[in-house]
């Protein structure tokens, strides 16, 4: 029994933390019902309002920095946006997640619709020196070396 005492388990060790720098698009979490995204507003000084605009239109809603006021952030001091939180030529928006959820699947649905359309003219075009065959989930594989063993990486 002494000996099991002894010894340690890693739910009783403390791992030391290293440092890393911090990522300068970190948030806290939005609040229930809320997405956050970084909006561009300006490029190289010159405004991208045009940006801001479109999403606007797509229900977003410009994050202004006392809605997140005990986390540590930037804010824009004058201008259009004013008050908003930024970090760079980014600016923080936020949207209901219903709204982005049918943003999403609107986009999937693009890109299914599209990936149709270039398997539809694959199949049509038959072309003997490029041979085709779908794929169910339309993934790529990619074999490296010849195969006998794998190749291993490392850092």
């Amino acid at each position: 029994m002494v000996a099991r005492e002894a010894r340690s388990t890693r739910d009783q060790e403390t791992r030391k933390k290293t440092w890393t720098p911090p990522n300068k698009l970190d948030l806290p979490e939005p609040p229930v019902g809320m997405k956050y995204r970084w909006v561009r507003h300006e490029l190289r000084g010159e405004s991208e309002a045009g940006n801001v605009y479109e999403r606007r239109r797509q229900g977003y809603e410009v994050v202004n920095a006392s809605e997140i006021a005990d986390y540590h952030i930037d804010k824009m001091e004058d201008g259009s946006y004013a008050g908003a939180v930024r970090s760079g030529d980014l600016i923080l928006m936020k949207v209901p997640e219903e709204i982005a959820e049918q943003r999403n699947d609107y986009f999937e649905e693009q890109a299914n619709r599209m990936q149709q359309s270039v398997d539809h003219e694959m199949q049509r075009s038959g072309n003997e020196k490029m041979p085709w065959k779908q794929e169910a989930d339309h993934s790529s594989k990619v074999k490296v070396g010849s195969g006998s063993a794998p190749t291993k990486f490392e850092d």
